[in-house]
């Protein structure tokens, strides 16, 4: 018992220290706590904060991941934890760990924000979005989800969706000048885009089409080295990425969509009452619109993919 009081003692003292941004005092006081008790979970998890606020990630992970395997019952360590793992850019150990939090608390805004950066990490940009939104769904006025939001949409050439973002982003916070920087680029470059677009119509032109028909044989437009190796980095770019999305894709089934219907039917088989029925369908629906977005974004790469294929086509 003495002990215990001694290690709340100086987790209060340590608590203090980091309120005040004394990092080095409020790191020694929590190690001297935790050598005084080393199964303290306040302990471990204000040193796990202070390790993180001084970017000692590695430690910040180690740390919270004790406090998850010490308290099994909160989804917070493990959001922690995941939140380290994005540090270290151990984006799959991060995804792994979210979900295991998102399975104690669905409605958790920071553990889907988290898996948006891990998802975004792997250059998973379908998911990203649909974990960023879900973040917002829970709490609108998460400023960074929609700032990252924006970024996202940017990688995935949505300009007018990531304006949409940013734009909310300074709605909530005006001062927000990272995110006025990217609204300002992402509206120069959707004005741009709609600078080169003729608003003429395109003739055909008669001497291209008489070429053809003299080179009936010809399926492919000739190519310089130069433009042949430009259009097949394209092309593995862009199977790459839809190789990633397709990854994706099965991943969503299997850690979401799947866990969803397992516990509607766990519901039903048990006879639950009508409130967790309601509870557990409406999870299953938003996991299958997740899916559907998901579903969307690996369709629109295909069909990049056939058209960057059909413009190598005489």
């Amino acid at each position: 018992m003495e002990a215990l009081d001694a290690a709340d003692k100086l987790c209060a003292e340590a608590k203090l220290a980091f309120t005040s941004r004394e990092m080095d005092r409020a790191r020694q006081l929590y190690e001297q706590a935790l050598a005084t008790d080393s199964r303290h979970i306040h302990a471990h998890e204000g040193l796990a904060f202070v390790c993180f606020v001084v970017k000692d990630y590695q430690r910040a992970a180690e740390l919270f991941l004790r406090v998850s395997r010490l308290d099994p019952r909160r989804a917070e360590p493990l959001i922690n934890l995941g939140a380290a793992y994005n540090r270290l850019e151990d984006h799959a150990g991060a995804v792994r760990v979210l979900r295991q939090a998102l399975v104690k608390d669905r409605r958790n805004a920071d553990a889907y924000y988290n898996l948006g950066l891990a998802y975004r990490g792997q250059k998973q940009y379908g998911l990203a979005v649909s974990a960023y939104k879900e973040a917002i769904r829970l709490r609108p006025e998460m400023v960074d989800a929609h700032y990252n939001l924006g970024n996202t949409l940017i990688e995935m050439k949505s300009n007018a969706q990531a304006i949409k973002a940013f734009e909310k982003a300074l709605e909530i916070d005006p001062q927000f000048a990272k995110a006025r920087q990217c609204l300002e680029r992402a509206r120069a470059t959707d004005q741009e885009a709609k600078a080169q677009l003729s608003p003429f119509g395109r003739l055909v032109d008669m001497d291209e089409v008489e070429r053809r028909n003299q080179s009936p044989d010809k399926k492919y437009r000739e190519l310089t080295a130069n433009e042949r190796f430009l259009e097949r980095d394209a092309l593995h770019t862009l199977s790459r990425e839809a190789q990633q999305l397709a990854t994706g894709f099965l991943g969503q089934i299997r850690d979401e969509l799947e866990v969803a219907l397992l516990e509607v039917s766990r519901v039903v088989s048990e006879n639950r009452d009508t409130h967790e029925w309601h509870r557990e369908a409406g999870q299953l629906e938003n996991a299958c619109d997740r899916f559907g977005q998901v579903q969307k974004t690996l369709m629109a790469k295909l069909d990049e993919i056939r058209a960057h294929e059909e413009s190598m086509i005489q």
